[in-house]
């Protein structure tokens, strides 16, 4: 062979080797791997070799144009990992192309992590190939472990029960561990996230309302999830109506909201906003699950937050309980409101929305026909002016501020009220959020109130750890992981970054 053909044959043979190897362009956390994997188990994504489904599990047809992955064992762990080619296409390996060196690396029984492989690789001697994902141990002498897999047949995407003996002396599945998974914080920290903000507000919905198959609430609060408003206005009202509050897109109600409101079954719906926030066809594809529905509506938000605060107060009334306090913010901004959103939602104080130098409309008879005493104003000045302490305190309430140098040290001196108040809310398992980003934490936060003996939520920059928050980590870090509690952080990994929970994970691992 000619010295030409030879380069040329050496140039085409690296051209196939860069098409057909997926990249590890970037870590992936574990618990987002699982994450990705619970979405399939939760849609039952069907098993099909020739067939191809999104990562939210929709399935898209026979044609690969790379957005989506192959519905079989191999495609599911290479949508688990966000397997990609190098120009961004979605790829599915199979079982012979996942035992590639390039992509794991073996590990001892003993090493299993939430995310690793079991895999039984397709050859001679074994036969069938075979991919399941490893979650957890079933029991304590590690004899059984918790997988999910695309099982086949009419089971499709499943979390199984599996014997790790039978399965690796008799079935020669092996364990390994994909070199794209970065490091772990599950000894101090949760991830609740989804694929999307509405992914999101289930997972955290179900820290607080677990499933079960008796699991049923009086009522499911729904609000818009593509702005933040009345979610934020309506934390008291699922607080004291004792259901989540999910989120939905204006046009259509999301599958994943549609999904969680079939395992809680609610006894009635509660939509938040009117119908150019949450639309009539999302009202009757909630009325089409033989749940009965109901809107508080409004011209505005602050005209929502009213009608919302009402129909807490009556409801508390109801109950023979006294709430004579409301949180105040700015209608134009939500860090003040999202920081307040555990303690609205535990002690089942209103939040109610102002303007920056005038209280809105109707806001201060409501607050007469409330019987409201006490007003505590989230945030600095600019947000709710003196101009509006002032006409409140003529007006005869009692006015105090909760405010900060920034929304950060905001969040945080919120969150000291409302454990010094002696709430019945603490440091436990607190919640972490990135303050420029709503959408996360709009169910999180008022899931931090109603879940246990009630959890405090802080917010942070998404690129780093502010030293504020990073402070309170180390003062509180044995409240935080006591009873085996853990930091829950909010959102993805493009919303709270790699490197902030890493430094989150050394503040609370430090002794």
């Amino acid at each position: 062979m000619s010295s030409s053909r030879r380069i040329l044959s050496a140039f085409c043979a690296a051209l196939i080797t860069l098409v057909l190897i997926p990249t590890i362009a970037s870590a992936i956390p574990r618990d987002e791997v699982v994450s990705r994997g619970n979405v399939w188990v939760q849609r039952k994504v069907p098993y099909s070799q020739a067939h191809y489904a999104s990562i939210d599990g929709r399935v898209l047809g026979k044609i690969n144009n790379g957005t989506g992955y192959r519905m079989d064992c191999s495609g599911f762990i290479s949508m688990c990992w966000n397997l990609r080619y190098p120009d961004g296409r979605l790829k599915s390996l199979d079982t012979a192309g996942l035992d590639m060196d390039s992509l794991v690396v073996p590990v001892a029984k003993a090493g299993l992590q939430a995310g690793d492989l079991m895999l039984r690789a397709k050859d001679r001697v074994t036969g069938g190939g075979h991919a399941v994902l490893f979650i957890d141990w079933a029991d304590e002498t590690h004899a059984y472990y918790w997988a999910y897999e695309e099982k086949g047949s009419d089971s499709g995407t499943i979390k199984s029960k599996r014997n790790y003996a039978t399965d690796y002396t008799k079935s020669f599945f092996r364990p390994y561990r994909y070199r794209g998974i970065s490091p772990d914080f599950a000894d101090v920290q949760e991830r609740v996230s989804g694929l999307d903000r509405y992914e999101t507000a289930v997972a955290a919905v179900e820290r607080s309302f677990p499933a079960s198959d008796t699991t049923s609430v009086p009522v499911a609060v729904i609000a818009s999830g593509e702005n933040w408003p009345d979610a934020l206005g309506g934390a008291a009202l699922a607080g004291v109506k004792e259901g989540p509050l999910l989120l939905t897109a204006r046009g259509s109600l999301p599958s994943a909201t549609r999904a969680s409101l079939a395992r809680l079954k609610p006894e009635s719906v509660v939509i938040l906003g009117g119908t150019a926030t949450v639309s009539t066809a999302v009202e009757s594809q909630i009325a089409s699950m033989g749940i009965p529905v109901t809107r508080i509506g409004g011209a505005n938000r602050y005209e929502v937050s009213n009608s919302v605060a009402r129909a807490t107060i009556a409801q508390v009334v109801s109950r023979s309980e006294v709430v004579d306090t409301v949180y105040l913010a700015t209608g134009l901004s939500f860090p003040d409101a999202l920081a307040v959103s555990p303690i609205a939602a535990r002690t089942h104080r209103p939040i109610l929305l102002t303007g920056t130098d005038a209280l809105r409309p109707g806001t201060f008879s409501l607050l007469k026909e409330l019987s409201v005493k006490n007003v505590v104003i989230l945030g600095g000045t600019g947000s709710v002016s003196d101009k509006v302490a002032k006409e409140l305190i003529a007006g005869g309430f009692k006015v105090s501020r909760i405010g900060g140098a920034d929304r950060y040290a905001a969040s945080i001196n919120i969150a000291h009220h409302g454990k010094q108040q002696g709430l019945g809310i603490s440091w436990r398992s607190l919640g972490l959020a990135n303050g420029s980003a709503f959408a996360d934490a709009l169910s999180g936060g008022v899931a931090q109130g109603q879940s246990g003996e009630g959890a405090l939520l802080v917010l942070t920059r998404g690129d780093r750890l502010t030293e504020g928050v990073a402070r309170e980590l180390r003062e509180h870090r044995a409240e935080i992981l006591a009873e085996d509690g853990r930091l829950r952080v909010f959102g993805g990994s493009g919303t709270v970054l790699q490197g902030t929970r890493s430094t989150a994970a050394a503040v609370l691992r430090a002794k």
